[in-house]
C-alpha cells in the first residue's frame, strides 16, 4: 500500500511542477526544436503543415521579366530540384512538391533560425539580415512548431521524462 501511496504522491507533485518542467525540457531542447523549424521549411511546409505560398509559379518576384516570367520560374524551379531535390524529411514529413519552395539554397538562412528561452518556453525567429523579408513573404507561421514536430517531442522527450518520473523503480509502465 504504501507503493501505491508515494506513486500518487509523487504524480501529484509532478502534476504541480508540469508546466514548468514542460518549459525546461522545450528550453533544453531548443536546438532539436531550431531543427523542426528547418526540416519543416526544407519540406515546403509552414507550421501548420501548409505548403509555403507562394509558390514559385504566382512569385510576384518573377512578374519582373514580363512576358517570360513563367519561363524564368520554371527555370528556377527545375534548378531548385537539381540543388535541393524533394525527399521526406527525418520528422517524416512528405517530399515537398516541385513547385513549393522550401527556402534554401545554400543553408544560410536556415541556419540563421534560432530558438531562444522565454517565460512559457521559446521564441523562435530568423536572424539572417533578410529574415523580416522572408517572413514578410511567407507568414509568421514558418517559425511555428508543426503538430508533427510536437508529436516527435512529445514521443522522444515529454513521454520518456514522465516514464522515469512516474517510475523511478523502472517498473514496466505503458503510455
Amino acid at each position: 500500500m504504501a507503493d501505491v501511496r508515494r506513486a500518487s504522491e509523487n504524480f501529484a507533485r509532478l502534476a504541480g511542477a508540469l508546466p514548468v518542467v514542460l518549459e525546461r525540457l522545450i528550453q533544453k531542447d531548443k536546438a532539436l526544436v531550431e531543427g523542426y523549424i528547418t526540416d519543416q521549411l526544407y519540406s515546403g511546409v509552414d507550421g501548420n503543415e501548409q505548403d509555403l505560398s507562394p509558390d514559385y509559379l504566382h512569385d510576384p518576384y518573377f512578374k519582373q521579366y514580363g512576358k517570360r516570367s513563367d519561363r524564368v520560374a520554371r527555370g528556377y524551379m527545375a534548378w531548385k530540384m537539381r540543388i535541393t531535390p524533394p525527399i521526406r524529411s527525418w520528422l517524416g514529413l512528405d517530399p515537398r512538391k516541385p513547385n513549393v519552395p522550401n527556402l534554401y539554397i545554400n543553408g544560410y538562412y536556415h541556419s540563421r533560425i534560432r530558438a531562444t528561452e522565454k517565460d512559457g518556453g521559446l521564441s523562435i525567429t530568423g536572424t539572417a539580415s533578410f529574415s523580416s523579408e522572408i517572413e514578410a513573404k511567407y507568414g509568421s507561421d514558418i517559425y511555428k512548431v508543426s503538430p508533427t514536430a510536437r508529436k516527435h517531442f512529445l514521443d522522444e522527450k515529454i513521454k520518456p521524462f514522465l516514464h522515469v518520473a512516474l517510475n523511478p523503480r523502472g517498473y514496466e509502465l505503458r503510455m
